[in-house]
């Protein structure tokens, strides 16, 4: 991403896992766990903040690196896109908005990673310039010794490689 522009970034998570309350914000997946009786263990972020923070904060400081001023705006979960641009609008500044409609990894012994992850962009006025999604299911192989190690190691690399499938879209960047 370059540009001249000051950004605004807004992230909205609306999984309907942590819409309902069934589950905390903070929550990217699920343990399986045990051998003759199975419980599920949901798995956090490393900080426990929500995901919608990690991928704020994740997003803020790649932009930041590639000397871009983004100015990070607070949104609720389950923001629909409407009230979003209101907010982001605010600012007066061109905008991101980054909607996490699915990211759920679950283990037992392989990971299988579900991730739907949108990228829109808007002008200052609110009108939609681009918009982006990806979306999909990865998975390990079987995996018989530190399986949750392995997963650690592979949710990471797949949520630097989405974000960067979004913003590193020829169409996308254009727009910044």
């Amino acid at each position: 991403v370059k540009t001249t522009n000051d950004l605004s970034l807004g992230v909205v998570d609306v999984r309907p896992d942590i819409l309902d309350g069934s589950r905390p914000a903070c929550t990217v997946g699920l343990k399986h766990h045990g051998m003759l009786e199975f419980r599920d263990i949901d798995i956090y972020t490393t900080d426990c903040k929500p995901f919608s923070d990690t991928v704020c904060e994740t997003v803020e400081n790649a932009l930041k690196i590639r000397n871009v001023k983004v100015t990070p705006v607070s949104l609720s979960n389950g923001t629909s896109e409407v009230d979003a641009i209101k907010i982001l609008g605010q600012t007066g500044r061109k905008s991101i908005l980054v909607t996490v409609r699915q990211w759920d990894a679950a283990t037992f012994n392989q990971t299988k990673l579900r991730y739907e992850l949108q990228l829109s962009v808007f002008d200052s006025d609110g009108k939609k310039l681009a918009s982006k999604t990806v979306s999909g299911t990865e998975k390990t192989k079987r995996i018989v010794k530190q399986p949750m190690d392995y997963a650690q190691q592979f949710v990471g690399k797949l949520y630097k490689h989405k974000l960067e499938e979004l913003f590193n879209d020829p169409e996308m960047a254009k727009q910044f």
